[in-house]
């Protein structure tokens, strides 16, 4: 999974009294959208806009190598 910063502000507006209690797995993104290392800036684009996200993870053989943010 991934926490980005929407995922923090999310968390935060849901459990402002416990929001330093929480764990990871209680504000990540557990299953984000990916590309492939070798794949296109239209790509990621076509797939932000696609899923209205802006934010992208980048793997190669299913290990990540960075993100591509918008």
């Amino acid at each position: 999974g991934i926490i980005t910063d929407g995922d923090l502000r999310r968390a935060l507006q849901a459990h402002k009294e416990r929001f330093f209690t929480l764990n990871a797995a209680n504000m990540m993104t557990p299953n984000p959208i990916t590309i492939g290392v070798d794949s296109n800036m239209q790509t990621a684009i076509e797939l932000m806009a696609r899923h209205r996200i802006t934010l992208l993870v980048v793997v190669d053989a299913e290990r990540v190598v960075g993100v591509v943010q918008k």
